[in-house]
């Protein structure tokens, strides 16, 4: 059976077959833009989760306020859409959609809000304190004149009526003095005798 494959004629008369066409492998790309593409996912994930918080921070405080609480079905509304943004079940496009209702042009108004509240660095100055000599030199606390060795012989300077110290003392005296008197003084002791005692009378 002849083979499928042409030959080409050789200058001796012999046949050799076609070369082979070399397929070209597929070029895989340079693992460096995986990473971008990982990295870029990373960054949009963590701005919607900024955004996300934005809006629910901003549902919140319109939700405690007093305006909000005189109507009743407002404040339900509210709340039904801040649960529904807190919620991990709900996808991502309904609550884009929700925060664009909401808020609108949401990352705009963010931005504005981040320039407000951002402090200038130009407008931070730092001065030198303002303090005299007088004020700038150290303090000494004075020791108390009863722990000073001059004043040891401390006396309190109570106002007390002569007459008064006079009676106390002499009160003193003569309750000390009965004092000793009781302890020096011996009982007696009664023995009793064997003779008994009879009258002398002289009866005619």
């Amino acid at each position: 059976m002849p083979s499928g494959k042409a030959r080409i004629p050789k200058a001796n008369g012999n046949l050799k077959p076609f070369p082979k066409t070399l397929t070209k492998p597929c070029e895989t790309p340079p693992s460096g833009s995986g990473i971008e593409t990982s990295q870029n996912a990373n960054d949009s994930s963590q701005t919607f989760q900024l955004e996300l918080y934005w809006c629910i921070h901003k549902l919140e405080e319109s939700f405690s306020s007093a305006h909000l609480q005189q109507n009743p079905k407002k404040a339900d509304d509210t709340r039904k859409l801040i649960n529904i943004l807190k919620s991990s079940t709900q996808p991502i496009i309904k609550k884009r959609q929700i925060m664009r209702q909401t808020f609108g042009d949401y990352r705009s108004k963010m931005t504005e809000e981040e320039k407000t509240l951002a402090l200038d660095p130009s407008a931070i100055k730092f001065t030198k304190p303002t303090t005299t000599t007088s004020e700038s030199k150290s303090h000494f606390i004075k020791k108390s004149s009863i722990l000073s060795e001059e004043n040891k012989n401390f006396k309190f300077n109570f106002k007390i009526d002569e007459d008064k110290s006079v009676e106390n003392a002499d009160k003193m005296e003569t309750d000390d003095e009965k004092e000793k008197v009781k302890t020096n003084v011996k009982y007696a002791t009664i023995q009793p005798s064997d003779n008994s005692f009879r009258f002398n009378f002289s009866i005619e």
